[in-house]
């Protein structure tokens, strides 16, 4: 009995609906989410029941308008190096200490400030003539007169100071056995200067017949026995061997005066000239016309200011510290040929000039 009640109640209309219901709700859940509720009601006697693909919903509105951009900041402020006459931005003033170049200047401008320092008259001793120049020595008369002689006058106001040593700064360091000196100091003892009286010191120059430019510089070491302060007054020397013929005919016409750099500010408007006749015939038909490839803002001003040493660190840091491989070959010559660019403008700005006259005509076409 229990049976047949069973399969009578699974014949139901009222069971297979609830049973229908049921596999429908089953087969979404599985799908994932679907449609809204008035449309499963519609759908919850079809056999068999397919599942509803999610509804794809569109980005904001706000994720597809333009990024905003953000205010540029200022450049750093810039400080100019009196040794390497250059702006250096703040920021890169520590690297620029240690930059070769600049390290090189500074010795140099410590040589300098020595030598200035080491030709001026101290402790009331004076050493007359700044320099000892032999002049221009014409090569053909060292065959009768092959040396030249010269003095320094050295002189003590007051004082007690004693002379201790001459000699040329040619003959010390380990490499003075290796040159070879035209000019002579003999000194043989120390002498203790008297005040107010002048002695003189002979210097000789022999060129050994050859031709050339010579110079060299003469020390006076000094020493005071009341203290034991000890110093030195040097005084440069020079002299020149040659043909007064060849000398005359490369003597510079005027004093040069290296061309003074202008700075390209915004151009004006240009005149167009007459173009030279042959120009017109032999014009090239272009079939196509290259835009224009404008050098990048901030590799300009990277290589606006410093050294060239700086600059390439600069560009290596920032540009190609990915090196040189098939995924950097544009960048790599792009970058190369925009600063080569860079460099061919500058070069050209020693030829740029203001205020200038032509000189002459030739035809209709000036010069």
């Amino acid at each position: 009995m229990k049976a047949k009640r069973r399969e009578r109640h699974e014949s139901r209309p009222g069971h297979l609906r609830k049973l229908a219901r049921l596999s429908a709700q089953q087969a979404l859940v599985a799908a994932g989410p679907g449609p809204p509720a008035s449309h499963q009601a519609s759908t919850q006697y079809s056999q068999p029941t397919q599942p509803v693909q999610p509804e794809q919903t569109l980005p904001a509105a706000s994720s597809l308008e333009e990024p905003q951009t953000q205010p540029t900041p200022p450049p750093p402020p810039r400080v100019k190096c009196q040794l390497c006459k250059c702006k250096v931005a703040l920021p890169d003033w520590d690297a620029h200490l240690h930059d070769p170049v600049h390290a090189r200047n500074a010795r140099l401008a410590g040589y300098r400030q020595a030598l200035e320092e080491g030709s001026q008259d101290k402790f009331g001793v004076s050493v007359a003539q700044a320099e000892l120049d032999f002049g221009i020595i014409d090569l053909s008369t060292l065959a009768l007169w092959p040396t030249r002689e010269n003095v320094f006058y050295v002189r003590l106001e007051e004082g007690d100071v004693t002379l201790t040593n001459i000699r040329l700064t040619s003959t010390l360091g380990a490499l003075a056995a290796f040159r070879d000196t035209s000019f002579n100091v003999r000194f043989s003892t120390a002498l203790k200067l008297t005040p107010r009286v002048m002695y003189a010191v002979k210097v000789t120059f022999d060129p050994r017949g050859n031709r050339g430019h010579y110079d060299d510089r003469v020390e006076f070491s000094f020493e005071m026995p009341s203290n034991g302060t000890k110093f030195a007054i040097t005084r440069a020397v020079k002299a020149t061997v040659t043909v007064q013929a060849h000398r005359q005919q490369l003597a510079p016409t005027a004093p040069y005066q290296p061309p003074r750099r202008r700075p390209r500010g915004v151009r004006g408007s240009i005149v167009d000239g007459e173009r030279p006749p042959h120009i017109e015939r032999h014009r090239t038909a272009w079939k196509y016309r290259l835009p224009e490839f404008p050098i990048p803002s901030n590799l300009r001003e990277a290589l606006g200011d410093g050294t060239i040493d700086s600059k390439v660190q600069f560009i290596r840091e920032k540009w190609l510290s990915l090196g040189f491989s098939p995924s950097t070959y544009m960048e790599y010559w792009q970058l190369l040929l925009s600063a080569e660019e860079h460099q061919a403008h500058k070069d050209m700005e020693n030829y740029d000039q203001t205020g200038v006259q032509f000189a002459g005509r030739v035809g209709r076409l000036y010069s």
